[in-house]
């Protein structure tokens, strides 16, 4: 429900864009002094046509955020599986998810080989302090 009204709110200046042509039509057929009924269906008819318009806008904005709420959750998936872009923003938001994406795989890989590497170097060191003691051992 939340997210339906938080979709309402993103549209709701379309939605009043919606409700102008039908005042209009009220105002025309009201000036005309045609009957009522004529009224009732451009009335309804403008509001299915609304109505159908924000259900499909509203899953396309539903799948979006699913689709974002599982990359936030997991990081690692592959960002492939999202739906193709439907426009200039999306593709722009695709593009930047990828390069952030790219940009943390990168560090990730840097932060491991500094690992391997500070890893490498100290076992090196400990063996070369080791030689020399085991060898004034065997001396004494």
């Amino acid at each position: 429900m939340k997210l339906f009204l938080d979709y309402i709110s993103k549209i709701k200046f379309y939605i009043i864009l919606q409700l102008f042509p039908v005042m209009l039509a009220e105002i025309i057929f009201f000036l005309y002094q045609l009957p009522i009924e004529p009224m009732v269906y451009v009335t309804v008819f403008w509001l299915i046509t609304g109505i159908c318009a924000c259900l499909n806008g509203f899953y396309r904005y539903r799948k979006k955020v699913e689709q974002l709420e599982l990359i936030a959750a997991a990081p690692d998936i592959n960002l492939s599986q999202m739906d193709s872009p439907v426009g200039q923003d999306e593709r722009f938001q695709q593009e930047i998810m990828q390069q952030l994406n790219q940009m943390r795989i990168d560090v990730e890989n840097a932060s491991q080989k500094s690992s391997e590497d500070m890893t490498d170097y100290y076992t090196m060191w400990a063996h070369q302090i080791k030689t020399p003691i085991f060898a004034l051992r065997l001396l004494l």
